[in-house]
């Protein structure tokens, strides 16, 4: 498969690569991108900084697929609802800190959970809890893979840093984009694929929430840091983000200071804040935990006793003792094991979609990458080092570790890392390993979710071969997100006309604001064109490049172009995104296609595109590549009033076509000349029918009742025994969704269908698809488009009624039809269902 990240980053020569370092530090600079330098003097809290770097940043954003983005933004919500159920669930806790050994083995976390089931014997003042998450993904594609999926590393619940920096770093390479636009290296840096990241906005919007659930207007949020702390405008951009829109005050504290100035009202058991012997108390509505998520941060037993009085409080907690016990990575394991996940989530809260996220844990038996169960960073020991490690590790400590089979970036992925303050290094350009991490709160407490949200992103950036990914400790740079396709298709245009006649014209909508698309030019010149005497009807076409979402045009064969007025047309909107655009593909008289040998295909009216790979020339390598193991073939389509079909004829829309003519699969619509039911086709809703997605209700028509004999308007699956599968009616002016899942190995299919933005559904059992005979090009080509077949004239000779290629009645008029949503999916476990959902294969109902 096709991935459009595996030549990143666009090749910049050294003058731009200085051009563009200059700009991105001085933006940096002016816009709060910064750290402290090292050995800032730290004995006020807050220090007197008097000078400040720029944080370590990539010059140019990083590839990550749209989907998968998508998928990974959509699963926040599901994790917020799991991980405060989790730390709702005391037993739960209890026995992975106790039965499970790690309290008993790990000091630090043993000592949380002590303090923590103290509280509990007291009994808990403050029933609600904040959480503010952030869950950390890499791509994955094992080497014997085309596939690239994305699986979680870690699900932070304690100082999820990095949220105000990775906005910054957003804006700062649309800047670099508005002003240089990369100097033209690539036609993947475009403002519609840079996607938008408010995570200041967002992360306060759960700490304003929390401020208001405790009841005090005039309450100050607490931030406990860390002494020294270098990352100060990460939080100080969210503490003046809470005074600006909220009007809601920050104190900053570190522990040691807290020691001497926090105490408790004697009977509210409100949180009270000295500023000074002489000022007045502030009372504290909330305590944002940037500092405690190490030993390091409780050098002393006192350190211990204020994090247990602040527990000890009414002020709501972020996180809580027992929530930042969820967060380790033994109860990441214990999640994985038969049967738990289940615990927490149902199957209508993405329980599949978080189950396929995860890697492999194991109880420290086998494995490629350990990791402890605390977090913050630089606490794990991978690959080779693992064995020595073990051999060290007393056995009586092993139940504080747990294996991970190691995730597999894509290799060949590069970019350009400008560490903090520059030096000497400046810009170093290496090959990289890009995390992506997804933040989200929530508001919880009594054993319900009051409230929760998906609030931004960042990435963290590393050379490739450095194990650790934490920016704070020094082996990654903050970066952010440029949106690509992988596994979408490239296609061209494939018609064919008579001499001083046109094609069928392929209309490309909303391209820009102005609504103008460029296409090739449509018209036949006859020999003129192909130097020669040659008078037969030639084949015009041009490439279309669909990966980058825009459609950006390569010639191919014509030398000239024609420009069209576009209307507006929504695209499907099971993909919403902002690169995602619709394309009308019309045909009238004049669309007649000559193939590369043979006469013109007198009886069809033909235009159509075929998917393509790069280069242009290669097809049968792509063919082949997408027509191996099992992929799903999405596309989407609805009708055009200005140009309606004519549905006494048969259309044949959507097809894999191998040499010998036959369809591996096929959409038609119109009077069906070629097919009948299948016998898997139910005259009563069976477990096969798919209802009340049409008609809102449960109780709906089942789709797949209609009599063929009237069917005329209906959309038809076939397979390749003509049989159709499922048929639905075409409504107008409405996205109908399909994909279809063919296993090229078992000789399978499977059909998904929707309308509009309702996430796919399985509208078909899996059934056998018989083989198609497979030629130099694969199994096959994949066409869209429209092929319309003629009506039955009755002054042709009997001989002549059957060719339906060469002879029939066709009308003049020009019709239409409009695609959306067009690509080809390698699916490994599951399959894209639309709205950033991929839903496991043995899931799909």
């Amino acid at each position: 498969m096709m991935n459009s990240f595996v030549s990143w980053p666009p090749e910049l020569s050294s003058t731009q690569v200085e051009q563009l370092t200059l700009l991105a530090t001085t933006y940096s600079l002016s816009h709060s991108l910064l750290y402290l330098p090292p050995n800032t003097p730290s004995s006020r809290t807050p220090p007197a900084p008097t000078s400040a770097i720029h944080a370590p940043f990539s010059l140019v954003p990083t590839p990550i697929p749209r989907r998968l983005f998508d998928l990974v933004k959509h699963l926040q919500r599901a994790y917020n609802v799991l991980y405060s159920r989790i730390a709702m669930d005391e037993a739960f806790l209890d026995e992975i800190m106790d039965q499970g050994g790690v309290a008993e083995v790990d000091r630090f976390t043993g000592e949380l959970w002590r303090r923590w089931k103290q509280l509990r014997g007291e009994g808990i003042v403050q029933p609600l809890q904040l959480g503010l998450f952030r869950s950390d993904y890499l791509l994955h594609q094992p080497s014997e893979s085309n596939s690239v999926s994305i699986k979680q590393v870690e699900f932070n619940t304690i100082s999820s840093s990095f949220g105000a920096l990775s906005q910054q770093v957003a804006s700062l390479h649309k800047y670099l984009l508005a002003s240089t636009n990369y100097f033209n290296t690539s036609p993947i840096l475009s403002p519609d694929n840079l996607p938008p990241n408010e995570t200041i906005a967002g992360l306060v919007s759960g700490l304003a929430a929390a401020h208001k659930a405790y009841g005090v207007e005039s309450a100050y949020i607490l931030f406990v840091v860390q002494l020294g702390e270098r990352n100060v405008f990460d939080q100080r951009l969210l503490e003046y983000e809470l005074l600006e829109k909220h009007s809601i005050h920050v104190l900053r504290r570190t522990f040691r200071e807290l020691t001497s100035s926090a105490t408790l009202h004697p009977t509210t058991r409100a949180l009270l804040i000295s500023s000074s012997p002489s000022s007045p108390q502030i009372e504290i509505s909330t305590v944002y935990y940037r500092a405690g998520y190490t030993p390091t941060d409780y050098p002393t037993p006192r350190t211990y006793d204020t994090r247990q009085l602040l527990e000890r409080s009414r002020a709501i907690q972020c996180p809580s003792l027992a929530l930042q016990l969820a967060g380790g990575k033994k109860v990441q394991e214990v999640l994985t094991r038969e049967g738990v996940l289940e615990r927490f989530l149902r199957a209508d809260e993405g329980l599949a979609d978080v189950r396929a996220s995860w890697m492999e844990m194991w109880a420290l038996d086998r494995g490629d990458g350990d990791g402890p169960q605390r977090e913050g960073g630089g606490n794990n020991v991978y690959k080779a080092a693992i064995p020595a490690f073990l051999d060290a590790l007393p056995a009586r400590e092993r139940a504080a570790w747990i294996a991970m089979r190691l995730i597999s970036p894509p290799r060949g992925v590069g970019g350009y890392l400008v560490r903090a303050g520059a030096g000497e290094g400046g810009t170093v350009k290496s090959e990289v390993v890009s995390e992506l991490g997804v933040f989200g709160w929530s508001l919880f407490g009594a054993g319900e979710v009051s409230e929760e949200k998906e609030v931004g992103w960042l990435v963290r950036t590393k050379g490739e071969g450095v194990d650790e990914g934490g920016v704070a400790t020094g082996f990654s740079v903050l970066d952010s997100v440029v949106l690509v396709y992988v596994n979408r298709l490239s296609g061209w245009v494939y018609s064919g006309c008579a001499i001083h006649t046109t094609f069928g014209t392929v209309e490309f909508l909303s391209f820009d604001p102005s609504g103008h698309a460029t296409i090739c030019s449509s018209s036949c010149l006859g020999d003129r064109d192909i130097g020669s005497s040659d008078t037969r009807l030639v084949r015009r076409a041009c490439a279309i490049e669909l990966d980058t979402g825009r459609f950006r045009l390569i010639e191919w064969s014509i030398p000239q172009y024609d420009t069209l007025l576009g209307r507006n047309l929504p695209p499907t909107s099971l993909w919403p995104d902002t690169a995602e655009q619709a394309l009308l593909i019309t045909i009238d008289n004049t669309s007649i296609f000559t193939p590369g040998s043979g006469g013109p295909q007198w009886g069809f009216r033909r235009t159509e595109l075929i998917a393509q790979g790069a280069p242009l020339s290669n097809r049968t390598a792509f063919d082949a590549s997408i027509e191996t193991g099992v992929t799903a073939f999405h596309f989407s389509v609805r009708t055009d009033e200005r140009r309606p079909l004519n549905y006494a004829h048969e259309y044949q829309n959507v097809f894999v076509e191998p040499t010998d003519g036959s369809h591996v699969f096929g959409l038609q619509i119109g009077e069906l000349r070629t097919g009948t039911y299948s016998d898997l086709m139910p005259t009563k809703c069976t477990a096969i029918c798919v209802v009340g997605i049409l008609h809102g209700s449960e109780s709906g028509t089942p789709f797949n009742t209609t009599p063929m004999a009237s069917s005329s308007h209906s959309l038809k699956l076939l397979s390749h025994d003509l049989s159709v599968l499922f048929h639905t009616p075409f409504d107008p002016l409405t996205w109908h969704n399909f994909a279809v899942i063919v296993d090229w190995t078992e000789h399978t299919l499977r059909v998904l269908y929707s309308v509009g933005a309702t996430p796919l559904r399985a509208v078909t059992p899996i059934v056998p698809n018989s083989s198609a005979t497979a030629g130099a090009d694969g199994q096959g080509e994949f066409h869209f488009g429209l092929l319309k077949l003629p009506l039955l004239n009755p002054k042709d000779a009997p001989a002549e009624q059957s060719d339906v290629v060469h002879y029939g009645i066709q009308e003049g008029t020009t019709e239409a039809l409009a695609y959306s949503g067009v690509f080809v999916e390698s699916v490994d476990r599951g399959v894209s269902v639309g709205n950033g959902r991929v839903i496991v294969l043995d899931k799909l109902t």
